[in-house]
């Protein structure tokens, strides 16, 4: 049987040649692992796309994508380096967070729209350090409202990604971010 969902495609990695295993955060699935064949169009097979994603069901957690349609392609990411590199890092922090049958849906759409968005910002790790401090208000481990320091509550609560788009990178803010996450990942 296929199950059909949305999803944005993470990493893509070359298996025996022949194929790729593709890494897909869904809202309804978490992480899914897919196998795809080198007959899939490799537009499929770039990371950095929000797409629906077909695929039957696997052994465990490796599935094999049976087809996909892509929804927005996101390309105006790929148009500085900067721009990958932070949705490499956001991709990162799924990848070291979500699991596997975890539904996620308010991550997932939080996901979709800073990497729509994150070409617009100035400085779009300033969008990353906002992430991740949602990403952890969602899982429970960070309260904005206790929040002392004033720029990790503004990051945190934010509305609209487009409040950050001025916003310049702090590395100060950045090493608050950074211990907060990591002291999450190894409770």
């Amino acid at each position: 049987m296929h199950q059909r969902t949305s999803g944005v495609l993470l990493t893509s990695v070359p298996y025996l040649g022949k194929a790729r295993i593709l890494k897909v955060f869904t809202p309804e699935h978490g992480l899914i692992g897919c196998i795809a064949k080198r007959s899939i169009d490799p537009a499929f097979t770039t990371p950095f796309c929000i797409g629906e994603w077909v695929y039957a069901q696997g052994r465990k957690e490796l599935h094999y994508l049976v087809d996909a349609t892509i929804i927005e392609p996101l390309t105006t990411l790929k148009t500085r380096y900067d721009l990958v590199e932070t949705a490499g890092l956001i991709a990162y922090d799924l990848l070291q967070t979500q699991l596997p049958a975890k539904r996620a849906e308010e991550l997932f759409r939080l996901a979709c729209v800073y990497l729509l968005h994150l070409h617009k910002a100035k400085h779009p790790k300033v969008l990353w350090l906002s992430f991740r401090l949602k990403l952890l208000t969602l899982e429970g481990v960070f309260d904005p409202a206790l929040e002392t320091d004033e720029a990790l509550k503004k990051l945190a609560q934010c509305k609209r990604a487009s409040e950050l788009f001025g916003w310049h990178y702090d590395n100060s803010t950045d090493s608050k971010v950074h211990l907060l996450f990591n002291k999450f990942l190894y409770i």
